[in-house]
C-alpha cells in the first residue's frame, strides 16, 4: 500500500535509472521484495522507537504516580482486574517522607533521573519499583475481607469520634 501510494513500486522495474515514472519493462521481483522488506522493517522500527522516545520525554500518569509514591515514601497495591494488579514500592532514596522544599527538589531530581527502574523493563530485582502481580482466588478473597474489615473499622471510628481529615492525619 505504501509502495503503491508513493509510487515506490516503480523502482522495482528492470531498468538502469531510478526514476519513478511508469515504464514498459519487466519487474524485478528481487528488488520488489527488497523494497517491501525495507518498508516493513522501517515501520516496525518506528513502532518500537517512537513510543520509547515519547515515554522518555512525556511522562505517563503511571510514571507520575510512581514518582509521587516514591517521594512520599509509601507503597501501593492496585488491582486493575479481579486477579491482576501492580505493587508500587515507593521507597524514598532519602529514607524520609518529610522535609523542606530543598529536600523535595533533590528527591524529585533523583526520582526522575535517567537511571530509574520502573520494573517494566528487565532489570535486577532489587532495583525495581513496580511489580506486576497475578493473584489467586484465595489471595483475592482474603485481601477483600481484610480491606472490608479495615474500611468498616474506619467508618465506625469516624462515627464515634467525628474529626476532620486533617485532625485524623495529624492526630
Amino acid at each position: 500500500l505504501v509502495l503503491e501510494g508513493f509510487g515506490l513500486d516503480n523502482l522495482a522495474y528492470a531498468r538502469p535509472d531510478t526514476s519513478l515514472d511508469t515504464v514498459k519493462a519487466p519487474k524485478n521481483y528481487v528488488i520488489q521484495y527488497f523494497l517491501s522488506t525495507c518498508v516493513y522493517v522501517t515501520f516496525g522500527f518506528l513502532q518500537i522507537v517512537v513510543p520509547q522516545l515519547i515515554a522518555r520525554w512525556i511522562p505517563t500518569s503511571l510514571n507520575t504516580f510512581n514518582d509521587l509514591c516514591q517521594v512520599a515514601n509509601i507503597s501501593v497495591f492496585v488491582f486493575d482486574t479481579p486477579l491482576h494488579g501492580y505493587y508500587i514500592h515507593g521507597f524514598a532514596q532519602s529514607g524520609q517522607a518529610e522535609g523542606d522544599a530543598e529536600d523535595l527538589k533533590n528527591a524529585l531530581e533523583g526520582v526522575t533521573g535517567a537511571n530509574r527502574h520502573t520494573g517494566l523493563q528487565l532489570q535486577k530485582v532489587d532495583e525495581l519499583e513496580v511489580y506486576e502481580v497475578f493473584a489467586s482466588l484465595d489471595f483475592r478473597s482474603r485481601f477483600d475481607n481484610l480491606f472490608r474489615h479495615h474500611v468498616q473499622r474506619e467508618i465506625e471510628l469516624s462515627r464515634s469520634q467525628p474529626m476532620t481529615c486533617w485532625q485524623r492525619i495529624v492526630g
